[in-house]
């Protein structure tokens, strides 16, 4: 009763008043507990293992009634849980006094309270999510300002508690984790470097479960090149462990990263990859060769030189970067040399191949002779190329994939899942087909507009991009879900 009065107090705009009051009555509270604590501990003490108590010969019912022990502990694990709603509400108050200023002296009081609610309910959710995210606010505030950043043992201070609090979190909610563990990983990736911190991280893997990290599967990807090399293995080596639990989820993902223009990042993709061919080597292959193939789809020969003569133009004629322009071009030359592979292609190479390899003829002589009328040459070349490949460009409205992917066409009943559609402990839906005829959108990227038919029998439409970073979009769904996510918690509190 005095509990939901304080709360109705604060509810009322007696703040500071009620806090006060809560304070108290929680030391009471306190108080209370450690009695009972004593009546328990004494009773374990005087009661022996084969009879009933005996005083003065007489039978002492205070010590061999069991109803009366059950009592008592039964009254000392509500004051306990009590204690703990307390403690939890203490701090929520605090919190809020204190009007988000992380770095003030009333932090160390909300820490307590928060701490004491953790050990007093030690399954409790909500207490251990609140200290590890008061710890997290500490953390953050400490290094917002780098010129006023404090010495490093005192971040590490609230950087241990956060990631043991988060992990504990985590454990504990059997629904969506995904709030705390992107906190957790932040900690991670920003702290990692220190031995207790990454040792403390990996110890924590332990005590959750693997599905966990489905979750946050970008961001672990995304640090897969990590600078740091403590962290860098760690990262590698629970990717691999997620990917033996679930190669549907990681496949995709890592396939992408394979094709990075950067190089670190490119051999840590191939190396989880590697690990997983091990245990999963049919679903690797179907999905190296479905990547590469809607990267074929996603941009025609016709449209990288679009954009490449497009982009080595301003290079040449308004930056004046010679190089720049050369290095831009050098890599779709090279793609050339290698050989057209599907009827698309091998049109692409008679209607254009002879003047892009003269052009490239001109730039070598360019890097021989430094002559700028070798330059010139070339972009009589390119400039031709570039004018007929406009006009075709503007009036592509489907793609059969007969002429442009073949392979895509032709398979049927894969064993890699839907994109997307991949969730734990559910049926996989896997690929039965692609659409033989891609769409392409008509606006300024030109997506591609795919229908891809699953194994459930139902059609699932995509759209592929190949022009633009699409980790964004990545992100934004991300976000989307845990919006939902949040909104079906709030509903069932309700």
């Amino acid at each position: 009763m005095t509990y939901a009065r304080l709360k109705f107090d604060w509810a009322s705009g007696r703040q500071p008043e009620a806090l006060k009051a809560l304070e108290e009555f929680t030391i009471s509270l306190t108080e209370s507990y450690g009695r009972y604590n004593s009546i328990l501990s004494a009773q374990d003490e005087h009661t022996p293992t084969d009879g009933p108590v005996l005083s003065n010969g007489i039978n002492d019912s205070n010590h061999t009634n069991p109803g009366y022990s059950k009592q008592h502990l039964g009254d000392a694990n509500k004051i306990r849980r009590l204690l703990a709603k307390s403690h939890l509400k203490q701090g929520e108050w605090q919190t809020v006094l204190q009007r988000g200023d992380w770095r003030s002296d009333g932090v160390r009081d909300v820490l307590n309270s928060y701490s004491a609610a953790t050990q007093y309910n030690r399954d409790s959710y909500k207490a251990w999510h609140a200290w590890a995210l008061a710890n997290f606010e500490v953390v953050n505030s400490l290094t917002a300002q780098p010129e006023r950043e404090p010495p490093h043992h005192i971040i590490l201070e609230h950087v241990m508690p956060a990631i043991r609090g988060f992990f504990r979190s985590i454990a504990l909610l059997p629904s969506s984790t995904l709030q705390d563990a992107l906190r957790l990983l932040t900690l991670w990736f920003t702290h990692g470097g220190d031995a207790e911190v990454n040792a403390a991280v990996v110890e924590g893997f332990s005590t959750v479960s693997i599905d966990t990290w489905l979750e946050v599967t970008p961001q672990l990807i995304a640090r897969i090149n990590q600078p740091n090399p403590k962290v860098r293995t760690a990262v590698h080596r629970l990717l691999a462990e997620l990917g033996k639990a679930h190669p549907q989820a990681l496949v995709y993902p890592l396939t992408v990263a394979t094709k990075s223009n950067v190089v670190r990042r490119s051999q840590s993709a191939m190396t989880i990859m590697d690990s997983m061919r091990a245990h999963s080597s049919r679903l690797v292959e179907q999905a190296e060769v479905v990547s590469g193939e809607l990267v074929r789809v996603a941009v025609l020969w016709h449209e990288l030189w679009y954009e490449a003569l497009e982009e080595a133009s301003r290079l040449f004629f308004t930056d004046h970067d010679v190089e720049g322009m050369l290095s831009t071009l050098a890599p779709l030359h090279d793609m050339l040399d290698k050989g057209a592979e599907t009827l698309r292609e091998v049109s692409f190479a008679q209607a254009f191949g002879r003047d892009l390899a003269e052009a490239k003829h001109f730039c070598n002589l360019y890097r021989e002779t430094g002559e700028m009328g070798d330059l010139n040459q070339a972009w009589d070349l390119y400039y031709n190329v570039f004018r007929k490949i406009s006009r075709q460009v503007t009036q592509i409205k489907s793609l059969d994939l007969k002429y442009i992917s073949p392979k895509l066409k032709d398979v049927v009943d894969l064993d890699l899942a839907i994109p997307g559609t991949y969730q734990s402990g559910r049926p996989v839906i896997r690929i039965q087909s692609f659409d033989s005829v891609a769409i392409v959108v008509q606006t300024k990227k030109k997506p591609r507009k795919m229908i891809i038919r699953g194994s459930d029998g139902n059609s699932y439409m995509y759209a592929l991009k190949g022009h633009e970073d699409i980790r964004q979009d990545e992100r934004v769904m991300q976000l989307f879900g845990l919006v939902n996510t949040l909104l079906d918690l709030s509903l069932i509190h309700i």
